[in-house]
C-alpha cells in the first residue's frame, strides 16, 4: 500500500502544477494585470497549509499562520529585486532574489522570534511601502497580452517546474514542523515559477511586468487568507475551513483587481 503521505505529495504536485500552468496561459492571454491577479491569490499557501493539517494537525497549521504574516512581508522584497534586476538576466534576477529571501527567512527562524501582532504590523507597513515602491520609484507598467504558440512540451515542462518546486516545499514542512512550515507556507514557489515561465517564454519586460500586480495580490489576498485560516481551521475543520478561506480571498481579490485596475 503507498503510503499516505506520499498520496498527498502527488495531489500537492499535481494542484500545484495545475494552478501555475493556468496561471501563465492566463497572463499571455489577458495582459501582466489579469495574470499577477491570478498568481497572487492563494496556491502554494493554500495548498501548504491544507496538506500541514492533513499530514499534521490543525494545531500544526494555525501555529504555522503566526508569523506568515511577516515571512510574506520577503516576497515584497523577492519581488522588487527581481524587478530590479530583470534587465541583467534571468539567472543573476533570480538568484539574487531568491538568495534575498533565503537570508531573511534564516534570520527569523534562527531568532526565534514568534509574536503574531507584531507580524501583523510588520505586513501592514509592507504592503503600504510595496505600493508605493512599485508605483512611485519603480513605475511599472501593465503588459499586454503575448501570442504564444503552445507545445506539449512547454506545457508539461511548465507543469513539472512549478509542481516540484511546490511539492518539495510540503516534503520540506512535513520534515521540519510548523515552523518550517510557515517557512515554505511563504516561500514565493508560485512566484519563483511565474516568473521563470515567463520570462523564457515571453521575455524579462513581460515577466517584469508582472511583478507589480504579483505583489500587490499577494501580499493583499495570500495574508488574508492565511489570516482566515488560523480561525477557520479551528471552528469548521479543514475542509470547510479551507472553503471558507478562499472564499474571502476570492472576495478581497475581487477588490485588488479594482485597485490594479485604477493603478496600472
Amino acid at each position: 500500500m503507498i503510503d499516505a503521505f506520499i498520496i498527498k505529495l502527488i495531489l500537492s504536485f499535481v494542484v500545484g502544477s495545475s494552478w501555475v500552468t493556468i496561471t501563465t496561459i492566463i497572463a499571455e492571454k489577458f495582459g501582466s494585470k489579469i495574470g499577477g491577479l491570478v498568481g497572487g491569490l492563494p496556491s502554494t499557501s493554500a495548498i501548504m497549509l491544507f496538506f500541514v493539517a492533513i499530514t499534521q494537525n490543525i494545531d500544526s497549521a494555525v501555529s504555522a499562520t503566526t508569523m506568515l504574516p511577516l515571512f510574506y512581508c520577503f516576497n515584497a522584497v523577492f519581488l522588487i529585486m527581481f524587478a530590479l534586476l530583470a534587465k541583467k538576466g534571468l539567472g543573476i534576477s533570480f538568484f539574487s532574489s531568491i538568495f534575498a529571501w533565503g537570508l531573511l527567512a534564516a534570520i527569523l527562524v534562527w531568532s526565534k522570534y514568534n509574536n503574531f501582532v507584531v507580524a501583523l504590523i510588520s505586513w501592514i507597513i509592507t504592503l503600504i511601502l510595496t505600493i508605493y515602491i512599485f508605483e512611485k520609484k519603480i513605475k511599472l507598467k501593465s503588459h499586454k497580452k503575448v501570442k504564444i504558440k503552445y507545445t506539449t512540451k512547454q506545457i508539461f515542462f511548465r507543469a513539472f517546474l512549478s509542481g516540484a518546486i511546490i511539492c518539495l516545499g510540503v516534503f520540506l514542512a512535513k520534515l521540519g514542523g510548523p515552523i518550517y512550515g510557515a517557512v515554505f507556507a511563504a516561500f514565493p514557489a508560485m512566484f519563483c515559477s511565474t516568473l521563470i515561465i515567463s520570462y523564457l517564454s515571453s521575455g524579462y519586460k513581460f515577466a517584469r511586468s508582472l511583478t507589480k500586480s504579483l505583489g500587490i495580490s499577494g501580499m493583499i489576498n495570500i495574508p488574508i487568507y492565511s489570516l482566515a485560516v488560523r480561525y477557520t481551521y479551528p471552528l469548521f475543520g479543514i475542509l470547510f475551513g479551507t472553503i471558507v478561506s478562499l472564499l474571502m480571498s476570492v472576495f478581497f481579490g475581487y477588490i485588488t483587481f479594482n485597485i490594479l485596475k485604477k493603478m496600472m
